[in-house]
């Protein structure tokens, strides 16, 4: 580790974390003038994958819990989009929730499926509204506005 200078003094020693992904962080320690980070690193990858596979794959009967959560992974990481659609779709296909037709509108658009993306998005948003959440119906309409326009 090599300590650097800081911008702006820290008064109190303080520790923190920035740079979260899936497998890692930095860890920021700061006090006056001086700031050390130390990336750490995990394997969360091979764990995950065996928890879907146990409880997604080779289980017919997954809740729809499990089946969103094995999308919403996989959407993260950025792996087979198109399963994660299936899962999705079970997932909310009796009783959906906006904030998952909002992870489904953002799975949908990065399938380039824009049309299917927008009625998701608004679809969320009605449920949102119904439900009094103010975030996720901006949330939907920044999604929307930002799909490419049909020419």
């Amino acid at each position: 580790m090599k300590p650097a200078k800081t911008a702006t003094p820290y008064e109190t020693f303080t520790i923190d974390f920035s740079d979260l992904t899936t497998n890692g962080a930095n860890l920021n320690i700061k006090w006056e003038n001086t700031k050390i980070t130390l990336k750490l690193e995990t394997e969360v990858d091979s764990k995950i994958m065996a928890q879907i596979q146990e409880k997604v794959i080779n289980n017919a009967s997954a809740s729809n819990d499990d089946m969103y959560a094995a999308a919403l992974y996989y959407l993260d990481a950025n792996k087979d989009l198109n399963q994660a659609l299936t899962w999705m779709n079970k997932a909310t296909e009796k009783d959906p929730k906006f904030w998952q037709l909002h992870q489904k509108a953002k799975l949908q658009a990065k399938l380039k499926d824009y049309k299917g993306a927008e009625a998701s998005a608004r679809k969320s948003i009605e449920l949102a509204k119904t439900a009094k959440n103010d975030d996720y119906v901006r949330m939907n309409e920044q999604l929307i506005a930002g799909l490419p326009k049909a020419k």
